[in-house]
């Protein structure tokens, strides 16, 4: 047991990446496929960025960043508030996809909802407007 402790402590400082790494990555498209099965989207906006920054310096792939965006058009269900806060970011080890860079004012995303136990709709995926077209099959169609 000791030998395993210890080989492990040798391999998280060496690796530091592997230990912090995403275990499984999704694509984009299977996750909104996943996530309309499962029922766990709850809604899905067009938003419009009101206002980014970096929350945290830069460290590995990661460069955090909060955005204020106003929702400018609701696609699927109902009850969002007319404002939302999102964080991306936060790099690999997150599963991010893209890792995206810090967006403009006026830069168009979709978020896709889930409801957390109070009812209250909390972002569960954000994808720039482009890459909502490119990855969510029924975009165009909400």
């Amino acid at each position: 047991m000791r030998r395993y402790i210890c080989l492990s402590s040798i391999l998280f400082a060496v690796f530091p990446a592997a230990a912090s790494a995403c275990a499984v990555f999704i694509e984009p498209a299977a996750r909104i496929e996943q996530g309309l099965a499962s029922g766990t989207i709850q809604a899905v906006a067009a938003v419009q960025i009101i206002d980014a920054r970096h929350i945290r310096e830069p460290e590995g792939d990661t460069h955090p960043w909060i955005a204020t965006a106003k929702i400018t058009e609701i696609l699927q269900g109902s009850g969002l508030p007319e404002s939302i806060q999102f964080e991306r970011g936060w790099g690999s080890a997150a599963c991010e996809w893209n890792l995206p860079s810090l967006p403009e004012k006026g830069d168009r995303w979709v978020l896709y909802f889930w409801k957390d136990r109070l009812g209250r709709f909390r972002p569960w995926l954000e994808l720039t407007a482009a890459e909502a077209r490119a990855f969510d099959p029924g975009f165009l169609t909400r």
